[in-house]
């Protein structure tokens, strides 16, 4: 998923993509059409071979309810819709394991997505976000949070027959789309006038509450909010992810002028120079 402000960033998390070892199929969604932006790919020396392309416009012709997921007046722009857009690929891939992947974030180390027939789950120990995901959940699903442990890892893989199960699931209880109950169902924010809904929590804890097919990886984040964090400053000792937490983009800003990536160059760079990138 590849938003308008990330077309950077996924030509960086892109040159990452050897570290995903066990995956046949890339299919990119973002703003572009799909000459300009695998003719960008390629000029970054992206192996594209097997990528797939469809645009935000093009999945929103084609599951035209993604749309009821673009609030009015909702501050974080689009961000609530794209989890949408997430969730609707779900049905347009066919696929027995799908990997959900955001722009902004990267495995720095090898990771395979199922590990002796096991789902391989990122997770963040002991940690809880906003109350409103977790009862999103419990709304949906009529089942408790399965664990302390976070999953808001910005990437996911998911069977996609626990996908299917969910969604019959849902049926069954309230006899509406599935995208109208996951919007229904996650509570108000009355503060802050929004929804807080991670398809992360409600896939992964689904997944968990259906099978013992699951293991726990945990995520050692290197998160970034400078150009200086990655082309001057020491990187920690231990992470085996990356991601990019700039506002809108701004560390490699994406120049549809000419269309080229800002600074790019230079954080791959050092990558290379500290032996992380795979060649």
């Amino acid at each position: 998923m590849v938003g308008a402000h990330r077309i950077g960033n996924a030509c960086l998390s892109l040159k990452f993509d050897k570290n995903l070892n066990t995956f046949d199929q890339t299919i990119v969604v973002s703003p572009l059409p799909a000459d300009r932006i695998n003719r960008l790919f390629q000029t970054y020396t992206i192996d594209t071979t097997g990528f797939e392309y469809i645009t935000d416009y093009e999945l929103l012709e084609q599951y035209p309810a993604i749309a009821t997921w673009n609030l009015g007046g909702d501050y974080r722009g689009s961000w609530l819709l794209q989890q949408a857009m997430k969730l609707h690929m779900l049905d347009h891939v066919d696929a027995d394991v799908i990997f959900i992947q955001d722009a902004d974030s990267f495995c720095t180390d090898p990771y395979d997505c199922v590990v002796d027939g096991k789902l391989n789950l990122f997770y963040l120990p002991n940690v809880s976000h906003t109350w409103e995901y977790y009862r999103a959940f419990e709304n949906i699903t009529a089942l408790p949070r399965q664990t302390p442990h976070c999953f808001v890892c910005d990437m996911m893989p998911i069977f996609k027959s626990d996908w299917t199960s969910l969604k019959e699931s849902v049926a069954e209880r309230f006899e509406q789309p599935w995208t109208d109950i996951f919007l229904d169902q996650t509570p108000w924010d009355y503060v802050a006038n929004v929804k807080w809904f991670s398809e992360y929590e409600l896939l992964a804890n689904w997944a968990m509450s259906q099978h013992s097919q699951y293991q726990l990886t945990e995520q050692l984040r290197f998160e970034f909010k400078s150009i200086e964090q990655l082309t001057h400053n020491d990187f920690p000792n231990r992470f085996n992810c990356s991601s990019d937490k700039s506002p809108q983009g701004r560390i490699l800003p994406f120049d549809y002028g000419n269309d080229t990536v800002q600074n790019l160059d230079l954080v791959l760079d050092r990558f290379h120079r500290l032996g992380l990138l795979p060649e």
